[in-house]
């Protein structure tokens, strides 16, 4: 029997996540993630690309829709943002999104640790954002997420990863290195690629595509160092090229999206996984 075998929900796009036992699906993805994110000063969302030392910020949800953020340097509560703060468009991916900005001691704490100008901004309207791959005829929404708004993994998939690795005589990587959403439990590597739904409980997720990768997977997503020249850091993503049989991509995980009409519905972590599609 597949199952839910993990949940976690990143607040804040490319900082550190949360792990959680229980959740609350929504249409645009697990409650409260990825509905923050840092731009720079042009508005671009920054992410672990550009600056590896995100993933070591920690970033909670709070009561009422307010955030803390944990760094070595210290802690920040951040209240949701007011008007009074103004707004900004958040780009990512070269889409423009409609975002609300935090307070500027937000900014400031950000900036002192990237060492750039960094503003924290919050997505505040749900239908900000249309998913570039909502079937015809349907409207679909998603957060500040990269592309959709869910990310699926498989146990198979890491094992079958970990096992090339060593081959390579490299060090297998844990699953928190591709920041996923949900990860299933499931033997047979890979066979999320020609998964087309899924339903958990009360809720069914589309699937839409596998999730290509970059060079997040080579940062330690508790530290948040990498040195990218490294030897390891090549092979993992030598190895990670072409492990999916898909070609030479870097593909790890699948991007789906909620069906709206089974939202909201809570997941649980153990509870029954079933394919649709």
């Amino acid at each position: 029997m597949m199952r839910l075998a993990g949940l976690a929900c990143y607040p804040v796009k490319s900082l550190g996540g949360v792990i959680a036992d229980t959740v609350t699906l929504t249409s645009l993805g697990l409650d409260g993630d990825r509905r923050w994110a840092v731009i720079g000063a042009d508005g671009t969302v920054l992410t672990q690309r550009q600056f590896a030392r995100m993933a070591a910020i920690r970033a909670l949800p709070g009561a009422g829709g307010s955030l803390r953020l944990h760094a070595r340097t210290g802690i920040i509560d951040i209240a949701p943002p007011v008007g009074e703060h103004g707004r900004a468009e958040a780009i990512v991916w070269g889409t423009r999104v409609d975002t609300a900005l935090a307070a500027p001691e937000a900014s400031a704490f950000l900036s002192g640790l990237l060492d750039t100008e960094a503003r924290l901004v919050r997505l505040d309207r749900e239908d900000a954002r249309r998913c570039g791959t909502a079937p015809s005829g349907s409207t679909e929404y998603t957060s500040l997420a990269d592309s959709l708004p869910v990310l699926v993994t498989t146990t198979g998939s890491l094992a079958a990863l970990g096992s090339l690795l060593a081959q390579a005589g490299l060090d297998a990587v844990p699953m928190d290195r591709f920041r996923a959403n949900l990860i299933v439990e499931h033997d047979t590597p890979w066979a999320e690629h020609g998964w087309r739904g899924l339903r958990i409980g009360a809720a069914e997720l589309r699937l839409a595509h596998p999730c290509e990768r970059c060079q997040v997977p080579t940062i330690d997503q508790h530290t948040g160092e990498v040195d990218p020249r490294s030897a390891a850091a090549r092979g993992l993503l030598r190895v990670l090229a072409g492990a999916a049989g898909i070609g030479r991509k870097m593909v790890f995980g699948v991007n789906a999206v909620p069906v709206a009409s089974t939202c909201p519905a809570t997941l649980h972590v153990g509870e029954r996984v079933t394919v649709t599609g």
